[in-house]
């Protein structure tokens, strides 16, 4: 297991070199935090034990205000080398380059890279202790916190790992070992699913929500946090190890996993609804304890908002034609569903750039800011709604009005009601439609049952964290139930080596659904591959979860052959087979 090397020095220089990076990287719309707050490996150090061949998933949060400061459906995980431009397209330049490490290389490296300054980050960690719960491809997984509260390391992840004071060298955070290498797996209370049967339209799951394991902190026993604690007076807030239970389980159907949609909606929070004027907050998270701005409604759904009397306010709806009276559909966030963009956010189906609710719903508006010249609408004063322009002399709107363009023309009027200046977002046969809802299961433990998802779409189950008694309000761990992004029986972190007269081979699996067993083959030079194993090596996953295996071949059975082939065998007859690994 190898070292890098950690002073103080080298973190500080490097830390900089992100912060002039993220500043002078372009923003698209203004961040949650005002200045670059890395979360991030600084040393080029992985996570190891952590099966990539699909994407992992990563989630953060603050461990004081989950609902509101979190990580949202940010990628914050890298799986391979992908540094930002103009080296690269990405934003993982820690990770072990290549030819090391690829995704899905078997060498199960992965490293958590993001800033809280990033669009997509919800609130701002500021300060915070925050948590990151990693769930790997085998449901491998692990919950890190790191308290932040050190000026000279921020949220360096490496302080959660190990530490060598007299070598001032930090090792890899290995999931499946303690630093004394003694046998113990990680635990995030990730959902484990034991089986699956598909029959008359829905999924039949036998589920179980486990409690989570141990924490890994910047406040574990032999941690660079630990030491970095012991000579920084306590500025880590050590000792921090809360009490963990299991959280609650969820289902939900989404779209299953690709480059546009990287990872569920996971959000439980509650959004904004309703307000009025330039102060409100529509859509905006919440929580009770936070007030919506100009008496809007902090709520857990989708609803009818902004319509003039006689409105259908308040009523659930999906998309804004259920509103009646310039009423909008807002609330939890929107986004495309079918067109060019699925999945995209959105505000509007309307065709043409209109104002979508309030007064003037429907009506069209123009994009200039403020102030430029061109058409506008009169809003205050004594003739609301009436067109104007942008101009400032004369002033056509009379006294208390204010000609307005873009939102601003869609803003109240006498009815104190507003809309928003937009157009479909969501193209030829796009609609913009709520998020999907995830629904609470009333068992902790199998059976859940769930419709059989339509083409393109999956099955997630999904757990809260529960620290401390508090339930962190957001899925911040999931499985996937069938679909093509499922567990596959396909064995997963092959290695190979000698083992006195022998060659002894490990492996293990995420999921058993439907397989039968395993052949273990080596590629010969003179006679091609040979099948090692003489009879079928049985799968031992219960009900189809996934197992580990260790078999042992002697060293003449291989003729030579220096490569290992694992083949798993389905009951259908089909076979999956593993990368080659070499030895």
């Amino acid at each position: 297991m190898e070292a890098n090397k950690v002073t103080r020095k080298t973190l500080m220089i490097l830390m900089t070199i992100c912060a002039v990076a993220a500043w002078a990287a372009p923003r698209a719309y203004a961040a949650p935090c005002g200045v670059p707050v890395p979360v991030q490996i600084f040393t080029s150090t992985p996570i190891t034990g952590c099966p990539d061949g699909r994407p992992v998933t990563a989630y953060a949060f603050s461990y004081d205000f989950p609902e509101t400061v979190n990580s949202g459906a940010l990628d914050i995980v890298c799986e391979a080398y992908n540094p930002p431009p103009p080296l690269g397209t990405g934003n993982c330049s820690q990770i072990p380059g290549p030819p090391a490490n690829a995704a899905g290389d078997g060498l199960d490296q992965v490293t958590v890279e993001t800033d809280w300054s990033s669009p997509g980050m919800n609130g701002c960690i500021n300060g915070q202790r925050v948590v990151i719960v990693l769930t790997c491809n085998d449901g491998t997984g692990a919950k890190l916190s790191l308290a932040g509260s050190d000026g000279g390391f921020g949220y360096e992840v490496e302080l959660a790992f190990e530490y060598d004071a007299a070598a001032d060298s930090v090792f890899p955070l290995s999931l499946k070992h303690t630093f004394d290498m003694t046998s113990r797996t990680f635990n995030n209370g990730r959902p484990e699913v034991l089986g699956v049967i598909r029959s008359g339209g829905n999924d039949v799951v036998n589920v179980n929500v486990p409690t989570p394991g141990e924490w890994q902190t910047d406040c574990s026993p032999g941690t660079l946090g630990e030491f970095i604690n012991s000579v920084d007076g306590g500025l880590l807030g050590c000792p921090f190890d809360p009490v963990q239970d299991r959280g609650r389980l969820f289902q939900s159907t989404q779209f299953c996993f690709s480059a546009a949609h990287p990872r569920p909606n996971t959000s439980l929070g509650q959004y904004c609804v309703g307000g009025t004027g330039t102060a409100a907050t529509v859509g905006a998270v919440c929580s009770p304890t936070t007030l919506c701005g100009s008496t809007g409604v902090c709520t857990s759904g989708t609803k009818c908002a902004g319509g003039l009397p006689g409105a259908n306010n308040g009523v659930p709806c999906a998309t804004s034609a259920t509103c009646t009276n310039g009423g909008i559909c807002t609330g939890r966030s929107m986004q495309c569903v079918g067109g060019p963009t699925p999945g995209d956010p959105c505000v509007s189906n309307s065709p043409t750039v209109a104002c979508v609710g309030g007064a003037f719903n429907g009506a069209s508006c123009v994009a200039p800011a403020p102030g430029v010249s061109g058409p506008g609408r009169c809003v205050g004063g004594p003739t609301p709604g009436a067109t104007c322009n942008t101009t400032p002399a004369p002033n056509t709107c009379g006294t208390g009005g204010s000609c307005q363009t873009g939102n601003n023309s869609c803003l109240a009027d006498s009815f104190g009601q507003h809309g928003i200046c937009a157009s479909d977002t969501c193209g030829v046969g796009g609609a913009c439609t709520a998020n999907p809802d995830w629904l609470m299961s009333p068992n902790q433990a199998g059976p859940v049952t769930i419709p059989t998802p339509a083409t393109g779409m999956c099955n997630f189950l999904g757990t809260t964290s529960n620290v401390q008694t508090k339930d962190s309000g957001t899925i911040d761990t999931f499985s996937i139930v069938g679909g093509p992004d499922a567990a596959s029986p396909m064995a997963q972190s092959v290695r190979a080596g000698k083992k006195g007269n022998s060659i002894e081979v490990s492996f293990s699996t995420s999921s058993e659904l439907g397989l039968a067993g395993f052949n273990v083959l080596t590629d010969t030079k003179g006679k091609g591959e040979l099948k090692l194993n003489a009879a079928l090596v049985p799968a031992k996953g219960v009900g189809g979860a996934g197992a580990s295996y260790t078999l042992s071949f002697p060293i003449g059975d291989f003729k030579g052959g220096r490569s290992i082939i694992v083949e798993s065998v389905l009951t259908n007859g089909t076979t999956l087979r593993a990368p080659k690994v070499n030895f």
